[in-house]
């Protein structure tokens, strides 16, 4: 299932939220006259949550949000990571953790000057598709 995506190269990089099969999730590079390229599936063998949005540095490292939403509306398994943000370099393969400690990081993007990054932890509300519900947890 897709997400959030960006213009890239001569196409777009999607989120690919996946479903209950195995190695359906992660970034998803679609050029504009060939088949969609799997970037990024897994975090050093488990498999992502429910990658969610995607943004593109000036560098040409990918971040995305990674959230377990996808087990919450039941069309994907329970997850094996925890919630966390992302950076891919392309260029090298190299895949790092770079923020952590999310409820639910969603939505991400850089101010103009790159400096700083914003992160939409949207934990505090929750949908089951009839109605919203605050996290007993928190």
């Amino acid at each position: 299932m897709p997400n959030g995506g960006v213009n890239y190269k001569d196409g777009i990089i999607f989120c690919a939220q996946g479903s209950e099969k195995m190695n359906t999730g992660g970034i998803v590079y679609m050029p504009r006259k060939s088949p969609p390229v799997p970037l990024v599936t897994n975090f050093y063998g488990r498999e992502f949550n429910s990658v969610n949005d995607v943004v593109v540095a000036s560098d040409g490292c990918i971040w995305f949000t990674d959230p377990s939403y996808g087990s919450e509306q039941d069309f994907r398994r329970g997850p094996t990571l925890p919630n966390q943000v992302y950076r891919f370099n392309p260029t090298d393969g190299d895949l790092r953790v770079l923020a952590d400690n999310f409820g639910m990081p969603n939505g991400i993007c850089f101010s103009p000057d790159e400096e700083i990054i914003y992160i939409t932890d949207t934990d505090m509300v929750h949908a089951d598709g009839n109605s919203f519900k605050k996290n007993p947890t928190k």
